[in-house]
């Protein structure tokens, strides 16, 4: 079974923190769920430019990516520059084919993170949480909000170009809920806020390292020995 796994819209819902940690965990129980009948469950990733629609360190995602998602097979999708940047030119085209072979091998010899131990688990549900009531709070419960991105970033000017597969919006309203997650990101990149990539980290650790002292200790740990830890923090 095939199921594909998407991280624009769950960004754009909850912040980076929890989208990854929520994306980490959906693939990790269907593969259980999977073990439990007998399927053989294998993800299709779907791979923007940006880093708040999954890109960043792709070879660092692979190897970090939870136990028993990949074992040999490695299908996704990207989008748009990163076509050109990564594929435009033969060199760097195998160079990059290169890079996410070795990883999946690698990942694949059992040579990748092994999972989190309890401890781990919590500390980044913690974050998870912290960060998303925190997005929410902004982009979703402040009544403001939308006028203040409609006024600071040229969304006016992107909904209204015809280069895209969809329409910027589900609905005809104003709302932040019905506007697509590519116009939602462009419209930031291009006011160079990048607001998706990273607001809500920091409140995230805050929380967590206000909370005790050796919480210090244990997240630059996970930093050293976890990729998708790493990663998250490098991407933003």
């Amino acid at each position: 079974q095939v199921v594909m796994v998407g991280e624009s819209d769950s960004n754009k819902d909850s912040g980076s923190v929890a989208s990854r940690w929520a994306l980490h965990e959906s693939q990790r129980r269907l593969v259980e769920i999977g073990r439990e009948h007998d399927i053989a469950i294998s993800f299709f990733h779907g791979r923007g430019g940006t880093v708040s629609r999954g890109g960043g360190n792709l070879v660092l995602g692979i190897l970090g990516a939870p136990p028993e998602t990949v074992n040999g097979f490695l299908r996704l999708t990207e989008q748009g520059e990163v076509i050109n940047q990564k594929y435009g030119v033969r060199f760097l085209a195998l160079r990059n084919l290169e890079l996410v072979s070795g990883a999946t091998l690698l990942y694949s010899m059992n040579r990748a993170a092994q999972g989190l131990d309890e401890e781990e688990n919590e500390i980044l549900s913690f974050m998870a949480g912290q960060s998303r009531q925190r997005v929410r709070g902004m982009v979703y419960d402040d009544p403001g909000f939308p006028a203040y991105f409609r006024g600071t970033t040229p969304i006016d000017v992107i909904e209204q170009l015809n280069i895209g597969s969809r329409p910027s919006r589900r609905k005809k309203t104003e709302g932040i809920g019905d506007l697509r997650a590519i116009p939602w990101v462009f419209a930031w990149t291009q006011s160079r806020v990048n607001l998706p990539s990273w607001y809500g980290v920091g409140t995230g650790l805050r929380d967590w390292l206000s909370e005790d002292e050796s919480h210090l200790a244990l997240l630059q740990e996970m930093y050293q020995t976890w990729p998708l830890c790493r990663t998250l923090f490098e991407n933003v």
